[in-house]
């Protein structure tokens, strides 16, 4: 009511200067015959009581329960909007770098081929003395050093890679490496593509890498592919995922994948359902292993396409025993 006061006292001090000027009479309260001033004198007692009945009213009442509740569910649907989107947002990044993983590697084999005269490295080579050291040498020990790893001979035929290379790892892969080895493994979550064993002879069963496995002196290696004998290299795969507990940097095992079957064999696709697949011209995509087949007949075991060295074949199905 303070300023009530002022402003009315203002108003009556205004009209007696114009009384003094002018000769008005003033009322018995002191003002002119001024509406203007009556008019704003009657219009600020409205105003000062108006706020003061709002002032009141929102200071004795609060929000109501309901008002609450409905504020909280809009504010917990928000949130789990946006953690929505946060969490879709980290799975595309991890693809992302899982995708830039594999191109590294595929610039590690073009380092390689070009160093071996136009020869892919080969799967792996495992020979198993009657009298010595087991020595095992996997494709991704051959990769070490163009990937800036440092394994030096001696590591690269042990059991398994004595230290990791990040390169060789996906971002989604948590699978627990150690469970089955008695010391520290690394993980590796790619293998190479590797038809070899199956029907030698038949091209269909010729993948990018071929590997050798012997008990006894043996100083044979795997025979190698030459890049010129892949057709459509944009077409055909060389490395791809597989994220299971045994698959471990500088070990044959799961070093190398022969089908879609294969694939997914007490393993999972990383990234929502999808692989990363790394072709042989450096270039990698992302694909359900369901789709990479090639159609029927073809199937998940016996898979054309991209997993054959020559996709151009026409598709092939397994014979009738």
């Amino acid at each position: 009511m303070g300023r009530e006061q002022e402003f009315k006292g203002r108003c009556r001090k205004s009209a007696i200067d114009r009384s003094v000027r002018t000769g008005a009479i003033l009322d018995s309260r002191g003002h002119g015959a001024s509406d203007s001033c009556r008019s704003l004198e009657r219009f600020s007692s409205r105003h000062f009581v108006g706020r003061q009945v709002i002032i009141r009213r929102f200071s004795r009442f609060g929000f109501t329960l309901v008002e609450l509740l409905v504020v909280t569910g809009i504010i917990a649907v928000l949130i789990g909007i946006l953690l929505s989107a946060l969490n879709a947002a980290r799975q595309q990044a991890r693809m992302v770098t899982c995708a830039s993983n594999l191109r590294q590697i595929g610039i590690g084999f073009t380092n390689y081929i070009v160093a071996n005269h136009g020869t892919l490295p080969y799967a792996y080579w495992e020979v198993m003395p009657a009298n010595g050291t087991n020595k095992r040498i996997t494709w991704d020990d051959l990769l070490d050093s163009q990937l800036g790893g440092r394994l030096n001979a001696v590591e690269q035929e042990a059991y398994v890679a004595p230290r990791g290379n990040p390169v060789f790892v996906c971002p989604n892969d948590d699978i627990v490496r150690n469970i089955f080895y008695s010391q520290p493994v690394f993980p590796r979550s790619y293998s190479i593509i590797e038809r070899t064993n199956l029907v030698v002879s038949d091209p269909h069963f010729l993948g990018v890498a071929g590997s050798f496995s012997a008990t006894g002196e043996f100083l044979l290696f795997p025979i190698s592919v030459k890049i010129s004998q892949i057709v459509r290299p944009s077409d055909v795969f060389m490395v791809t995922e597989k994220q299971t507990s045994v698959n471990v940097l500088g070990n044959p095992s799961q070093a190398t994948l022969q089908s879609v079957t294969d694939q997914l064999f007490d393993a999972r696709p990383p990234h929502r359902k999808q692989a990363n697949y790394l072709y042989a011209d450096g270039h990698v995509s992302a694909w359900q292993p369901q789709e990479t087949f090639g159609g029927a007949p073809a199937s998940e075991t016996y898979p054309g396409g991209g997993w054959i060295r020559n996709p151009s074949l026409p598709t092939y199905y397994p014979p009738v025993p």
